[in-house]
């Protein structure tokens, strides 16, 4: 029930919003390269706020997207944790395999959570190795 899933957003501090109508989610989608995927497809996080793809009706039944928001749920916890160094290491993206490490382990950590419901281990490989590694 989709109770349960705003009952874990409450209890992190966290907001769920759409990245239709947020000029932050506009003018980051306008930096990335692949600015149409960034916007339907990714789900991202920034502090205690989670952006949902533009098609997500964040207003209505979020259970379908419970196992991604509660991979969403452990970036709101590290932003909590890590604040600075957090984003330092998310600056370091474009740099070469070692240097963005900060932002492998941190993407590593939340895979965890849908691992755990099922997710097939190979797909998540590839997920972290191609947009992460």
């Amino acid at each position: 029930m989709s109770v349960a899933v705003r009952a874990a957003l409450d209890a992190a501090g966290a907001t769920l919003r759409s990245k239709r109508g947020s000029w932050l989610m506009a003018v980051l989608s306008y930096v990335l390269p692949w600015r149409s995927w960034f916007m339907r497809s990714a789900w991202t996080t920034i502090g205690r706020t989670i952006y949902a793809p533009t098609w997500v009706d964040v207003a209505g039944n979020l259970e379908p997207y419970r196992t991604i928001i509660g991979h969403e749920l452990v970036h709101v916890a590290q932003w909590r944790r890590w604040w600075v160094l957090l984003w330092l290491g998310y600056l370091l993206l474009p740099l070469p395999v070692g240097l963005a490490w900060c932002r492998w382990a941190a993407e590593r950590e939340a895979y965890l959570v849908q691992l755990r419901a099922g997710a097939d281990i190979d797909a998540v490989v590839d997920v972290l190795w191609r947009r992460y590694g």
